[in-house]
């Protein structure tokens, strides 16, 4: 990440006078600058623009930068001092709050770019004005100074902790403290400086929190105070104001705040003001005269005024980060406005004296758009960059605030052949440049502008490339002139070959891949084209035989990682140096390089990292010593965003990149593949005035988005971000994709970080696409973070926002559920529930059973705060274990798996975690080489890690694993855990664990494939189609298992099976369940044939599926010709509402039942004591009629019929009852009905006393079992010694209804028989000693009771 660091190097002036002038150290200065260097590729170093902000009182006198420490050699000091460098600046003077620019020339360390700063100005020193006070070591003292010098009620309010310091006695000991209703006093006011405030610390923190407040009243601003020690002592404020400054200040120094303004149209303005000022007004310069702001430069500027009043609400919906700030409007004609923009300008507050309040630069992108955008047919309706017409070539760049812009012309070798003014268009902020093809035609060109530049506040003389570029020269430092249209450019067949087609976006399998990657290494390649576009055409070599391969089983598209033109990646062959190549050439490169004067010249680099020790920390050493040279990167530094990347071309240098990756393309069509390009539109390489830096010196201050406040470019993305929010930003992302489209091939995209870009946006741009390509697909990152997040800046295209949207989004959290390896280890069951949401394909709508239980919608699934599931639709879910961000699916894997699980074993999860992205609905996104088992030996970022880091081995001999420890920038800190894990013996695999694994893919992709069940097109199917087993609370760890439906009912999507279950077992044992009206079915004859042998041994038989340990296996039912039952994933009566109709509600449908998934529907009502008839049925008791003809139990099941008589129900108390119908058995459903109040559970033969009746009381009337509850009756006889016949009966048999229980059975103490109402059958007992004996009779099942008989022991 690139963060802007603020370095407050606040140091003590010397006390001492001396006679002459002499260097001292300044207070109260502030250096910001950007961790991440730009690469001068010319001079062969690093650069970096610093800004010096003076803080304090005004500074005259010559001055100096010292560097106390770097990270990076001081390339460009003028000498040193005591051994350190120091820059002298080109100025004399320094107003307080004024800031200026220098840069800095830095050596060749690739690292992030640290440096401690001080400013000297060489003056004789007057002695710093002193408060008087006398303060100890741990004591410090806060200065606060009011204009009407009342400070009655005011004072701090103190407390410990929260980040920062603590106090100490007596502070902290004082009623005030941490005390809101009566805050810290001031301690005494000083006649200079206002009040002041004395407090005892603890030393040795680097802040102390305060408040300082008169009731709910603030006086330094809404945000808690923070006093720093490092500055000094005293900290002197002023009321109104937030900053603390250091030095004895009297008034407040003035300082320019930020950029806080925003010209929105040519008559309104917003700013983020104190509104306290009495006048406001808009200075312009037109020659950069206000970099420092005093009356002198205002008076020499042009100003308009401006009216604070209330604007267009409009303008806080299109931009929701300037809600809060104050609207403006100003008398400025659009042609006024239009020639300000071109200066510089300044928003200024005065008081009622004339004296300034405020004053904060401008930002212009809203302007520009309504200026040069609104109008029908003006600057986002042209076609910029270079256009053909017969013997007529035409550039056109937008640079509407340049003052002037030439075009350079040069020859193949770079020489200059002629310079031309260019003209400007008022209408379109476009200037224009025509010239003859036959002197322009494969020529390079460059820009020359005269533009005002925020970030050095000057009149530049900057020379760009063009930012519509389609053809560059090496390293992107020229465009070219080139017609697309060229015979010369097209590779034979271009125009009339055959592009594959997928009817639908859900019928994609995306796999992953780099162009370098896919053959840097690869022996089978030519040794011209590795690393190269052109190693796709040779359809015989290792890596086009692998992708030929997964398309004949099921692959549809190949995803190139970024492919425009890179910054990061060095074009020059001369100037790079890779893994083939040799120590010598490393060394004449970088002479500090490990290898040199320790490894022989001529060995190759390559032959050195294979001689290293794995587990040390040399491999990672040499290539952290190559990443400034090699050829290796990401990509996701993009430069120019509508031409090739020149390193992929044999000759970067022209049109070569034009030709071969229009090759690449049509090479990967005619293998029956599609071709996705990962674009990068979130962020620019550079900005600025450096080397790199094209959009920002166009326009500088519209393409990056600023910060609203500080005016700072954004980074949260890592770099420089983008403003797709504005128009031209967004034409050039849609002009580019449709080029890229139309012109070379591509038939897809994947948008890096596109959450940080407009939804609209997003859509705009596929309409625009889909006018060349209708098929095309969009997809990317819908990370949601940054100074958009929540949709702060307008609505995302973040994951949950492109619902709907058919563009997909990558879900991480399939990703995450598999990766950290619960499935395999006995974790959570959860993460099993969140498994099961992906294989739905995050669609939002879809409801099954949780393990907490609840029958709830994957929306409602709660998943680190947010919905689990948030797609509308199938295609809008992209499903990843693994892709080239982070550690690869092994390497992630190993961190979670048991240190003693054998080899076969981790090769097996490695599997079984591939198959489950490949059987989910949506889009499977597969990374290329997790097939082959690939590891990139534990790094977690090898964006730039080289060859030897990201190799991948499509010979299926070898593997990356345990090459080394990965390099020190991402992963230096874990090397302690990697250690162990790299170097278990358990997790070394072979070639022919990869050959298993690569063929296994393949057995999945065929799976898929096979069946439209596994690429569903709605969330209605999935729906009605999709049912998981074995949910709940109760679930097996370790087994997930899902049925697809294509049986009668439903369109026959499938016409080879009626119905498709999928068991993915993750536990070390065989597991089996059984499925309710699962018949017929086999397993799939991919895996019938497997190359896993295990596999094979899955079965079903009656019902039950049985999978072997961590196996996925797919079983069919075969359709046979016409379309048969399936296993249905509606509820039992189907999407139809089922009512309980009775006389408690006149029969009607008003009490609906809920279905609650696994077969079960629930209802809760109230109801009054009484008896009531009733049934269970739907609308018109037609499908589902359930009754019984009998009285139903409370509080025990009872099983219904479908199509009988009427229920009986006999309630002895009001209140709520709850009736739960488990429909397993739809036409004999059970039914239990719970009240809320235990109490109100009658005995289950109501009335009808249960009597011990036999031979050993004279079959009489006076043994009676007593009701105990919950369906209990007990009771306990003396019985003599003997043998007896007896039932358990009511007083007349059973013949008023009650209970009559008998059965053919002998009773055995202790064991439990089962009887059957109205038996004519006696049970029979036999006891050996005269003693009491226990009856127990269970009757909450009336149909089946049961009776235990317990000897009692005395």
């Amino acid at each position: 990440m690139k963060l802007f660091t603020q370095l407050n190097l606040l140091l003590l002036l010397l006390l001492a006078p001396f006679a002459n002038a002499t260097w001292q150290d300044t207070n109260n200065t502030e250096f910001s600058y950007s961790e991440r260097p730009v690469f001068d590729r010319i001079n062969r170093q690093y650069s970096s623009v610093v800004t010096l902000t003076n803080t304090g009182s005004e500074i005259s006198a010559p001055m100096r930068v010292m560097f106390d420490a770097s990270s990076h050699l001081i390339m460009n000091g003028n000498e040193s001092e005591s051994d350190l460098p120091f820059i002298t600046l080109s100025i004399n003077e320094l107003a307080a709050g004024a800031s200026h620019k220098f840069t800095v020339k830095l050596g060749l360390t690739r690292a992030r770019l640290s440096m401690q700063m001080r400013l000297q100005a060489d003056i004789v020193p007057e002695g710093e004005p002193d408060t008087g006070l006398q303060l100890a070591d741990n004591q410090i003292a806060i200065f606060y100074q009011r204009e009407d010098a009342n400070y009655q009620g005011w004072g701090l309010h103190l407390w410990n902790g929260e980040g920062c310091g603590d106090y100490a006695a007596p502070t902290s000991d004082s009623d005030h403290f941490a005390n809101w209703g009566n805050p810290y006093p001031a301690d005494g006011e000083h006649p200079d400086y206002g009040a002041y405030y004395i407090l005892t610390v603890t030393p040795g923190s680097s802040c102390y929190n305060f408040i300082l407040h008169s009731g709910d009243n603030k006086a330094l601003g809404s945000d808690n105070s923070q006093f720093e020690p490092a500055n000094g002592q005293q900290a002197f404020t002023f009321d109104g104001y937030p900053e603390l400054w250091y030095d004895p200040l009297t008034s407040r120094p003035f300082t320019v705040d930020g950029a806080k303004a925003h010209w929105i149209n040519a008559n309104t303005l917003v700013w983020l003001t104190s509104g306290d000022a009495v006048e406001y007004r808009l200075y312009s310069s037109a020659d950069a005269g206000l970099s420092n702001v005093n009356a002198e430069t205002l008076a020499a500027a042009s100003f308009a005024p401006l009216t604070m009043a209330n604007v267009d609400q409009a303008v806080y919906t299109k931009d929701p980060q300037l809600n809060g700030f104050s609207g403006f409007t100003l008398n400025l004609s659009t042609e006024q406005a239009k020639q300000w923009a071109t200066q510089q300008l300044l928003a200024v507050a005065l008081d009622a004296q004339g004296e300034l309040v405020e004053a904060t630069r401008v930002q212009l992108p809203r302007l520009l758009d309504s200026l040069y955008t609104a109008a029908a047919n003006d600057a986002d309706e042209a076609q910029l960059g270079v256009t053909y017409s017969n013997e007529t070539i035409t550039t056109t760049v937008w640079a509407p605030t340049a003052q002037a812009v030439n075009i350079s012309v040069f020859d193949s070798n770079k020489q200059a052949l002629a310079e031309h003014a260019m003209s400007f268009d008022d209408t379109t902020g476009i200037w224009t440049y025509s010239g003859q093809k036959a002197e322009l035609d494969r020529k390079f060109y460059r820009y020359d502008v005269t533009v005002y530049h925020p970030l050095t506040e000057q009149i530049e003389q900057l020379t760009t490339t063009d930012p519509y570029s389609v053809s560059l020269a090496t390293n992107g430092r020229y465009s070219q002139f080139v017609d697309l249209q060229d015979a010369d450019l097209k590779p034979t067949d271009w125009d009339g070959h055959t592009v594959p087609t997928v009817i639908d976006p859900e019928d994609a399998v995306i796999y992953e891949g780099h162009i370098r990657d896919f053959s840097i290494l690869d022996q089978s390649t030519s040794a011209a084209h590795r690393g190269k576009y052109m190693a796709f055409t040779e359809l015989n070599s290792s890596p086009m035989q692998h992708l030929q391969g997964l398309q004949d089983a099921g692959l549809t598209h190949f995803h190139v990682l970024p492919a425009n033109d890179i910054a990061s990646i060095q074009e020059d062959n001369n100037l790079r140096v890779d893994v083939t190549d040799t120590v010598a050439k490393l060394c004449q490169l970088n002479n500090t390089a490990p290898v040199c004067g320790v490894e022989t010249n001529q060995a190759t680099l390559l032959q050195v990292l294979e001689s290293y020790d794995p587990s040390s920390t040399d491999a990672q050493a040499l290539v952290e010593s190559m990443r400034a040279f090699d050829g290796f990167n990401w990509g996701y530094d993009p430069q120019h965003f509508a031409a090739p990347e020149g390193s992929y071309a044999t000759d970067a240098d022209g049109v070569s990149r034009i030709l071969e990756m229009r090759a690449m393309n049509q090479s990967l069509h005619n293998i029956g593949l599609r071709v996705i390009l990962d674009v990068v539109y979130n962020h620019t390489a550079s900005s600025g005035l450096y080397d790199n830096s094209v959009l920002d010196k166009v326009v500088p201050g519209y393409y990056q988005r600023l910060n609203e406040t500080s005016g700072q470019i954004e980074n949260s993305t890592c770099c420089e971000n983008t403003a797709t929010e504005h128009k031209m930003m967004a034409k050039l992302m849609n002009d580019s994709l449709v080029s890229f489209a139309q012109h070379f091939g591509f038939d897809g995209f994947r948008f890096d970080l596109m959450g940080h870009i407009p939804k609209q946006a997003i859509v705009d741009a596929r309409e625009a696409v889909r006018a060349v390509d209708e098929d095309t697909y969009f997809y990317g990152e819908g990370w949601n973070f940054g100074e958009v997040a929540n949709n702060r800046r307008f609505e995302q295209a973040s994951q949950l926002n492109m619902a709907g949207s058919e563009i997909g989004t990558y879900s991480d959290r399939q990703r995450d559920a598999v990766r950290d390896g619960a499935l395999f280890t006995g974790g959570s069951i959860s993460e099993q529930d969140v498994i099961r949401v992906g294989l739905v394909g995050n669609v939002g709508s879809y409801q099954f059973v949780a393990a907490s239980d609840s029958y709830i919608s994957t929306y409602d699934y709660q998943w680190n705060g947010q919905p689990a599931g948030y797609s509308d639709d199938p295609a809008d879910t992209v499903n990843y274990i693994s892709k080239h961000d982070n550690e690869t699916l092994w390497d992630k894997l190993q961190y979670a798996l048991p240190a003693g699980l054998g080899i076969q074993d981790r090769v097996r999860i490695q599997n079984l975690a591939l198959s489950i992205p490949l059987l989910s609905q949506g889009i499977p996104f597969l990374h290329m080489g997790s097939d082959l088992i690939r590891s990139k030996s534990m790094d977690r970022n090898t964006y730039d890690a080289g060859d030897w880091f990201n190799r991948v081995d499509f010979t299926q001999t070898s593997s990356n694993w345990n090459i080394g420890l990965p390099l020190a920038q991402d992963n230096q800190n874990n090397w302690d855990n990697i250690s162990p894990i790299s170097a278990n013996t358990t997790t070394d695999f072979t070639g022919v664990d990869v050959q298993l694994s690569a063929a296994l893919f393949k057995e999945f992709l065929q799976i898929r494939s096979s069946s439209k069940l596994f690429r569903l097109n709605s969330a209605e199917d999935i729906a009605q189609r999709i049912k998981f087993y074995n949910t709940g609370s109760q679930q097996v760890q370790g087994l997930i298992v899902m049925s697809l439906d294509d049986g009668i009912g439903l369109a026959d999507i499938d016409s080879n099976n009626d119905s498709i279950v999928v068991l993915i077992n993750g536990t070390a044992a065989t597991q089996s369940i059984n499925v309710n009206n699962a018949n017929d079915f086999v397993l799939h004859q991919s895996q019938q044939q497997s190359a896993d042998p295990r596999v094979q041994t899955a079965t079903f038989s009656n019902g039950t599926f049985s999978v072997p340990a961590l196996t996925t296996a797919v079983f069919v039912k075969p359709q046979n010709g016409v379309q048969g039952y399936g296993l249905s994933a509606l509820p039992p009566y189907g999407e139809q509402t089922i009512y309980l109709r009775g006389d408690f509600n006149s029969w009607s449908t008003s009490l609906p039942f809920a279905y609650q998934g696994n077969d079960s529907y629930e209802l809760d009502a109230a109801f009054l004591q009484g008896d009531y008839q009733f049934k269970i049925a739907n609308q018109d008791f037609s499908s589902v009629n359930l009754g019984g003809e009998f009285t139903m139990p409370i509080g025990s099941s009872a099983t219904l019929t479908n199509g009988a008589n009427n229920l009986s129900l006999s309630l002895i108390a009001d209140g709520n009852y709850k009736f739960v119908l488990d429909a397993s058995n739809s036409n004999n459903p059970s039914l239990m009905i719970i009240p809320e109040d235990p109490n109100a559970i009658p005995a289950p033969y109501g009335n009808h006393v249960p009597l011990l009746r036999g031979d050993m009381n004279g079959w009489g009337t006076n043994s009676p079992l007593v009701y105990e509850g919950n369906g209990m009756y007990r009771g306990v006889f003396n019985i003599g010694a003997g043998s007896y016949n007896f039932k358990i009966s009511d007083q007349d048999w059973g013949g008023s209804g009650g209970l009559n229980l008998g059965a053919n059975t002998a009773v055995e103490s202790g064991s439990t028989v089962t009887l059957y109402p109205g038996s004519n059958d006696n049970l029979h007992i036999s006891v050996e000693n005269t003693g009491d004996l226990m009856f127990e009779l269970d009757a909450n099942n009336l149909a089946s009771p049961t009776l235990k008989v317990t000897a009692q022991l005395d």
